[in-house]
């Protein structure tokens, strides 16, 4: 058997070791049952056979993914030659990400002058970064508003926040040497832990990361996750309604939740029906503008939560992401959590949401797991129940006339 005298040297790791370590952990996680996060919402695995100490995998909203198309080249962690196995482990960011930006968001940003040198998206923001010389500037969408920074100076022997909105989207420059950063808001709820930034070309952004209104963040840098507590933080950008959406019914439950991530357009979103999933469980969807979201209420243990997807971010646990179609987004979570052996409360079972991207779809039928389980399709979204089993399901996707449209596989 091993001991600690049997384990090899520290040495340095291969460029996109840690990255893929963390996608194949994912990929793992996604077919265990979940337990109730805590702060941090990480699961430590010990990986000694690539040098590795730990890596973090979140399981809830908002935590991070893997890496979108086009994302910063530092998906590698920085070498370490002698690992600190009480060290925290920095999580990859969760957002889709792409180099400069499109003709009509930029048009909206009528910022003259200034380029475009990437977007990334989450939950329905879309954060543009501008750039002209050694300056930079946000300019912020939403379907409905924009919101455009003032010129900030890159600061490349420090880090500081430039810019804060509404929809709890934090960014500003970095200094040249930081290689990792996270962002925590002590306002939130315990369930989210800290939002992992993406850094690219001497900036961090973190769009749709913490609360609205943040008093104070903290700034975790480096490998280690070193904080620093940040309690000036630039007055919140002000966005206008350049394209004004009609009001809906919204999503009440979780919408203005103060411990939250803001929910984008609130006033906008047309809700489906509640479904309930126990005695104290429910969960009700909504749509917007391609977007799919879903509020999951636990009366028991008074709890609201809110989840966003675009189906192209990344997101965790992967066992609820679907392959690329043009027929349906999907997003779910654990709910039922009793207590197990150890006394902590657990889950094996889990809802899946989806959105309706094409007209022609009508029922869905999910395969793979415990039992089939199917779901009409009403105003465009669909909840299926009581999912449990391998958590490499396969959804199959049904027309109005009986006829399969397609398959889709969710999972692994």
């Amino acid at each position: 058997m091993f001991d600690d005298n049997d384990l090899p040297p520290a040495r340095e790791l291969p460029p996109g070791v840690r990255g893929q370590a963390r996608q194949r952990l994912g990929e793992g996680i996604a077919g265990r049952p979940a337990r109730p996060a805590r702060t941090g919402l990480a699961i430590a695995v010990t990986a000694a056979a690539v040098g590795v100490t730990a890596v973090g995998v979140p399981i809830l909203a908002n935590g991070p993914g893997p890496q979108g198309v086009g994302a910063s080249p530092i998906s590698s962690g920085p070498p370490i030659v002698e690992p600190d196995p009480d060290a925290s482990t920095a999580p990859e960011p969760r957002f889709n990400l792409r180099d400069g930006a499109t003709a009509d968001d930029t048009k909206r940003c009528a910022a003259d002058g200034w380029k475009p040198a990437f977007t990334a998206s989450a939950n329905g923001v879309t954060l543009i970064t501008l750039s002209s010389g050694d300056k930079v500037r946000f300019c912020e969408l939403t379907p409905e508003t924009v919101a455009l920074s003032a010129p900030a100076d890159k600061t490349p022997t420090a880090t500081r926040i430039t810019y804060v909105s509404p929809t709890g989207t934090v960014a500003g420059t970095v200094a040249d040497d930081e290689e990792y950063l996270s962002i925590k808001d002590p306002a939130m709820s315990e369930d989210f832990g800290e939002a992992a930034a993406e850094i690219r070309d001497g900036v961090f952004i973190a769009p749709n990361s913490v609360t609205a209104s943040p008093k104070s963040l903290t700034l975790l840098s480096g490998w280690n996750l070193t904080p620093t507590e940040v309690t000036s933080l630039p007055a919140p950008a002000t966005p206008h309604k350049d394209r004004p959406q009609p009001d809906r019914a919204g999503l009440t439950d979780c919408a203005a939740r103060p411990d939250g991530t803001p929910l984008i357009d609130a006033h906008a979103w047309q809700p489906g029906a509640p479904v309930a999933l126990t005695a104290t469980e429910r969960v009700r969807t909504a749509r917007y503008a391609g977007l799919l979201a879903f509020c999951l209420v636990d009366d028991e243990r008074e709890t609201a939560r809110l989840d966003v997807t675009d189906g192209s971010t990344p997101a965790y646990p992967v066992g609820r992401v679907a392959e690329a179609n043009p027929y349906v987004i999907v997003n779910g979570a654990f709910y039922h959590f009793v207590p197990n052996e150890q006394g902590d409360l657990s889950s094996d079972t889990e809802f899946i949401a989806g959105l309706a991207t094409d007209d022609r779809v009508a029922r869905v039928v999910l395969t793979g797991g415990d039992q089939p389980i199917d779901a009409t399709v009403t105003d465009g979204m669909f909840v299926l129940p009581g999912v449990s089993g391998p958590h490499r399901y396969v959804l199959t996707v049904v027309a109005v006339d009986g006829t399969t449209l397609t398959t889709v596989k969710i999972g692994g």
